[in-house]
């Protein structure tokens, strides 16, 4: 049975990967916002579930979400990082640079932090995957931040795997502007266990346009 850690399991998407996830016989480390109460998730006592709280913005958070990972059902050999859109859209020319900042913060840096932390945790595991899991609002709405944001994502996760072509870490993306979570999520499920351990620097995308 393989360990996979998930983020942002406090939003739509997030849950629903987690609950497919157990489904399909994987142990999952859930990393939800640390604002989540843990009781958020003591329905879940009787299954393979550990919860490892994550304050994005921050580096050390993200180094201890690593380290913590490795104490639960041996350490993880499978992440989705995902990247939600934010809850408010604001048009760039009415949004505060305090706003940009924290857009950066949150949704950018603390996503490259914890690439950074658990790629190099995983280097040195036999095969391991991990998936940039994006989920992107219908082209005509997204916001330029959430857009750069994405695609900076995108470019990181591809140049991993260059960097790490001669291992046997799978580096891949999953790309969606689905308004329905659980379909998103049923899609990365199936191709997390299909075709991730199989693919490297691949970009998968589903209901894209």
């Amino acid at each position: 049975m393989k360990t996979i850690l998930v983020t942002d399991t406090q939003t739509p998407l997030g849950m629903s990967l987690l609950l497919g996830l157990m489904e399909a016989g994987f142990n999952v480390i859930a990393a939800p916002t640390a604002r989540q109460e843990k009781k958020a998730y003591d329905r879940f006592k009787k299954k393979p579930l550990a919860v490892v709280p994550w304050n994005r913005g921050s580096s050390i958070s993200a180094k201890n979400v690593v380290l913590a990972c490795g104490t639960h059902f041996g350490g993880p050999d499978a992440a989705l990082i995902l990247s939600t859109p934010e809850e408010s859209a604001v048009p760039f020319r009415t949004m505060k640079f305090a706003l940009i900042e924290q857009i950066f913060d949150t949704h950018l840096k603390g996503s490259l932090f914890l690439l950074k932390g658990l790629a190099d945790y995983m280097i040195g595991r036999p095969e391991s995957s991990l998936t940039l899991a994006a989920l992107s609002r219908p082209k005509n709405e997204s916001p330029l931040l959430d857009e750069l944001c994405r695609e900076s994502l995108v470019h990181t996760v591809l140049g991993l795997q260059q960097l790490h072509k001669a291992s046997q870490l799978h580096i891949n993306a999953v790309l969606s502007r689905s308004a329905d979570p659980a379909g998103v999520a049923a899609f990365i499920v199936k191709t997390l266990s299909e075709k991730c351990y199989k693919s490297r620097g691949r970009l998968f995308y589903y209901q894209w346009r």
